[in-house]
This record gives C-alpha cells, structure tokens and sequence, in this order.
C-alpha cells in the first residue's frame, strides 16, 4: 500500500441517509407485532361479524313463513337465461349471439339479487333513523338529496344539471351513451335528433312545436343552495342550453324558456319538493299560453269553466320519499294554495280528439293535476290551466317519469294506431319536461316515418264491457323494484296471443299493475308463456275513470307487423284470476 493510500480504518464514515416519512411508515407497516392471542380475536369477530348478519336473515325469513331469499336465485336465473337466449328478436341467431343475450340476463337477476338484499334486510330499517340522525346533526343528505339553507331540500340531478358538463360536451355524450348496464338498451343521451325528429314529423302534419324545458329548482332558487348566490340576479342554467336553443330554433321550434319569469317572481317553487308551487305552475301557464298565442293561430275559445280555492298541505318528495323523513318533525308539512278548473262540476275532459292543442309532459305538468303518486291536490295542474288561459280543450299526455321520452313514446304509439289522421284539427304540439333531462334523460328515437297516412282519426269501437279472458304472454314488460324509483305504482304491459274471451281477434295488449303503493303485484312474476286468465275492461275508460294515464308505464315493444299493422285491442286488467305455468322454452 502506497504512502499516500488511506487505509480504510482511516476512510471517512458515509452520512446515513435520512428517511422519508413514507418510507419509516412502510418500515414500521412492515415489522407491526400482532400477538397470537390478538390475530385469533380479531379473524374471528371478522368472521363473526360476516356469518352474523346473513345468519340473523336466513332465520328471520324462517320464523315468518316466507321462503330463504337466495333461493330465489336459483329459481330465477335458468329461467332467465332461457328467456334471454331464447328471444324471438334471437331467431335464427348463431350460439355466441344467443348465449351472450342469455348471459347478460343473468347479470341482471344477480344484480336484482343484489338489490333485493340491500332492501329486504333487516338493517334496512335503521335507514331512517340513522338519516334522520345524518340530516339534523350534520345537515347531509343523501346520494340523491342536497340539504339548502332555511329548511330547502333540492333533488340532486337538478343541482348537477348546473354543476357537471355541458350535456353537448361530446366526450359527455360518448360517456353516457356506454354508461348503460350491459342487459339494458344503451341510453340515447343526445337530445337533439329527438327533438329534430319530432319536429320534421309535426311540420309535416301542419302542426307547430313548442319545447318548455320547465326549470329545476336550483336554477331559480340557488341562494336557498348556498348564501354565495343572495345576491344573484338571473337564474342558473347549462352552458348547452344556449346552443341547444339556437339550434332548435334554427329548425322551427318554438322555445319558451320559463327561468326569467320564475326568477323574477319568487319563490316559484315548493321549498321540500322537485317541483314549483302552485303560483309558479300558473306563471308558467301565463307564459306559455302567452307565447303561443303569439306565435300561432291559437285564439280565445269559449270552454266553460268553474274554479275554486282549496289549500294543500303535504310534505315534499324530496324530504318524504327521497330521504325517507316522512312523518319526522325536521322539515315538517308545507302548504300551497291551488286553484282548481271543473266544467259543469266535472273534471276536465284531456282526451279530445278534437282539441286543436296537445300536450305533452311529465310531473311538472301532473303536480296539482293527479293527486296520485304526487299527493298536492288535483284539477289543478298545468294541463288545467292551459285549458283556462287558452278557453279551450287541452289533449293531455302526461307521463310522470322519463320526461326525456315518456310522453313522446305514448303520442307515437296513439299515432300507429290512429295513423297521421290524429292530426286532423291540431294546430300545436306543447312538449314540457323537466330541464335536468337534457343532461340525465334518454331521449330515445322513434321511426316516424313508419306512421300510417290517414285522412281522419279511428272511429272509436264501444269500450269492452268488463269480460274474462284467457291467453298466453308473449311478452311482457317488468316493473322496477319497489323503493328504487320514486314513483309507488307502476304499470306493466303484457302481449297475450291465443286470446279467447274477446268478441273479435285472438290477441290483446294488456296494461295492469306490476307495482302498487311499492309492493310487487302478481304480475311482476309473469313469465313468456305462462297462461294467464284476466278480468278485463277497454283501457281508455279505466284510464279516465280509474285516472290512470298519468302513471308510470313500463312497454313491450311489439312486432311492427303487429304495432303498423292490425292493433290488438288495448285492456285494463286486475289482478290475475288464475294462472298457469310456464312451459319449458324451446333453445
């Protein structure tokens, strides 16, 4: 070793390095000591805890007579991978189509499964309490409710109208159009070759569009959202909304756009509720009959009309359904006075076929009308004050769900039937729905084209007298899951072929309860090819007299053979008065 070579006793010592927080975390993480003792109780409440619950369930269903919910599964998923790979839209499919459709069936009983385990558990019940608990202690909501200021409650696709993207963002459409599950049809998220469709059919049939997106609540009330907003002076909106309305116009819709009006006279709306208050649907009605007398050759008719006051209370949907704070002294009641319209002490006749208005709309339009489901009063809704401003009759088609589509697909099903000829005497086509359904709705397409060209409207038949029929579902349509939507009744429709009961024709379209006050009705259980025997009477005068063609409808899309073709007679049926089994479907 060289003079000038250090040795290593003599190196200078390297400098430790200093550790991250991070990386003394991962450390320690890693060299935790878990006595035996501990580990042993620790798996085992784990595992008590994950055995406990279902165990407490299982038994629960035992002591009360009704069979062990995961038996179900067994029982529903064969039959709904036949159904599936069996579907007559199938026919003449290779394997790999029919297995996937099959398939994708069963992911839909897994995810009813799922749903029905979260509703049927006995934890269920601590969901208003604990609620109860979260919204006065630390004023929250819920995944679908946002708590405002002062005792206001806003539905939150309403409030996310205003906070997302721009429901004309492109990747916003892209995202939305894949955003379906894979055993449902995908959303058609755009609404403007909806909207464009419609209108080309109507100019066709002389008849002129207006579109009223009516406004969400916090578009005209956002300082009962958030105290930033007290000083606010023109209402919220969509950065689309803009474009939107340039673009309609631009092809020949008439727009009315009701915020600045609402703005202008608050409060317009019900402080616990989606919709507007009673004084707000009647600025709305004043604004829209405005804009249509203006615009068209709408005049002043002479239809005679009583009115009268009446008081409502009620709690709103958003407080009493939403967050399931019914009956709770947190929000309490709230009360708005409506004015009712009668003819001759009658309800208003919307079914008309000679009125030369037609309207179409969703719960904007029911609240006040339709006391069902929406329990504010009735004969004084939109639909009825339209009918006041205008001294005329008003057709009404007013769905209170999927305002997006809802009413639009009601009015192209009557026009398959009654071909163009429905037109006959129409001057305007009012199409109301909630604004938030622009970034949320599925604005589904209709072939237009496929419309018969009549000169006149169907002669009507005599209604069916109350008859018993017999026949076998060739499709059938399902009800949603009581407590997951909003509305308590829900109507399905079934297709029977090989009817025998009816004085003419061997099939039906039936429409009957799936769902009444959030309770499955027998109907929910239907199966493709079960017999079924139904005590059944003409659905247009069970809609009048039984009010309900506001409700909920879930369809069946029927052959077009059969939906362009020959109509089936419509029915109104009651529970079943007996049914048979299904066959075994054919591969």
């Amino acid at each position: 070793m060289s003079e000038n070579t250090p040795s290593p006793a003599a190196e200078t010592p390297k400098k430790k390095k200093r550790l991250t927080r991070e990386e003394q975390a991962n450390i320690e993480v890693g060299t935790t000591e878990i006595s035996r003792g501990t580990a042993k109780l620790l798996v085992f409440a784990f595992l008590a805890f994950v055995i406990l619950i279902p165990t407490v369930q299982h038994i629960r269903e035992l002591a009360s007579g009704e069979p062990l919910g995961f038996l179900s599964l067994f029982a529903d998923a064969p039959d709904a991978f036949k159904e599936g790979y069996g579907a007559k839209d199938l026919a003449g499919a290779g394997f790999v189509k029919r297995f996937n459709s099959g398939n994708k069936q069963l992911l839909k009983v897994f995810k009813d499964y799922e749903t029905e385990l979260e509703e049927d558990s006995y934890l269920s019940g601590l969901i208003p309490p604990m609620q109860a608990l979260n919204t006065r202690t630390l004023l929250k909501g819920n995944e679908l409710a946002v708590l405002g200021i002062e005792g206001w409650a806003f539905f939150k696709p309403g409030v996310d109208y205003l906070t997302g993207t721009p429901f004309l963002d492109a990747a916003q459409l892209r995202s939305r159009s894949l955003g379906a599950p894979e055993w449902e049809q995908p959303p058609e998220p755009d609404p403007r070759p909806a909207l464009l469709e419609l209108n080309a059919f109507l100019k066709a049939q002389g008849v002129q569009l207006y579109v009223v997106p009516a406004p969400v609540k916090p578009m005209i009330h956002p300082e009962q959202l958030s105290p930033r907003y007290a000083d606010n002076d023109a209402p919220l909106q969509n950065p689309s909304f803009t474009p939107l309305v340039a673009e309609l116009e631009a092809a020949g819709i008439k727009v009315i756009d009701l915020a600045p009006t609402l703005f202008e006279h608050k409060p317009s709306y019900l402080r616990t509720d989606t919709h507007w208050n009673s004084e707000g649907m009647q600025r709305a009605a004043d604004e829209i009959a405005r804009s249509v007398m203006a615009t068209s050759d709408i005049k002043t008719g002479s239809l005679p009309l009583e009115n009268n006051r009446e008081v409502v209370i009620n709690e709103g949907d958003i407080t009493a359904t939403t967050l399931e704070l019914k009956g709770t002294d947190i929000f309490g009641a709230e009360e708005t006075t409506i004015q009712q319209f009668t003819s001759d002490d009658q309800p208003l006749n919307f079914s008309d076929p000679a009125a030369e208005i037609v309207l179409l709309g969703d719960s904007f339009a029911n609240i006040f009308s339709v006391n069902e489901d929406l329990n504010w009063g009735e004969n004084a809704g939109l639909r009825e004050h339209l009918a006041a401003r205008f001294r005329q009759p008003v057709l009404a088609i007013t769905m209170n769900d999927n305002g997006a589509f809802a009413s639009r697909e009601a009015l192209f099903d009557l026009c398959a039937r009654q071909g163009t000829g429905f037109f006959k005497n129409k001057k305007v086509v009012i199409y109301e729905f909630a604004a938030r359904e622009l970034a949320v709705g599925d604005w589904k397409t209709f072939d237009w084209s496929r419309i018969p060209q009549t000169t006149a409207t169907t002669t009507a038949a005599a209604p069916l007298p109350p008859t018993d029929i017999t026949g076998t579902i060739e499709l059938v349509s399902r009800p949603p899951r009581p407590g997951t939507v909003a509305y308590k009744n829900c109507i399905v429709q079934l297709y029977l072929t090989g009817v025998e009961g009816l004085p003419e024709g061997d099939s039906a379209l039936i429409r009957m309860y799936g769902m009444r006050d959030n309770k499955w009705t027998s109907a929910a259980e239907y199966k493709l090819g079960q017999q079924v025997r139904l005590r059944c009477e003409d659905w247009y005068e069970a809609a009048k007299t039984k009010k309900l063609a506001t409700m909920k409808v879930e369809t069946v899309a029927l052959p077009d053979e059969i939906a362009f073709g020959d109509p089936p007679p419509e029915l109104w049926a009651e529970e079943a008065l007996e049914t048979d089994a299904a066959p075994e479907p054919q591969p």
